[in-house]
């Protein structure tokens, strides 16, 4: 339950401070390749560290949920 409740929370910490920096995107920015997009996000975005922090977690999190409902010990109680 508590990794369940932490995963919620940084949800929706990624939701309101991470994806906010990606408003200034104009919608349909067609970029060919992933390191055009990198360097676009460089210029235009100042991510920092707990940015990628963030994600990093809740991968993290939702492995380890994932592994414990595999190996029969329940997440959710």
């Amino acid at each position: 339950m508590l990794l369940l409740l932490l995963l919620a929370v940084l949800l929706f910490v990624f939701q309101y401070f991470t994806l906010e920096k990606f408003a200034s995107i104009p919608p349909g920015t067609g970029l060919a390749t992933p390191q055009e997009w990198v360097h676009f996000l460089r210029g235009r975005i100042g991510l920092s560290w707990y940015d990628a922090l963030i994600p990093l977690a809740m991968i993290t999190i939702f492995g380890s949920v994932v592994s414990l409902e595999i190996r029969g010990r329940a997440a959710v109680v």
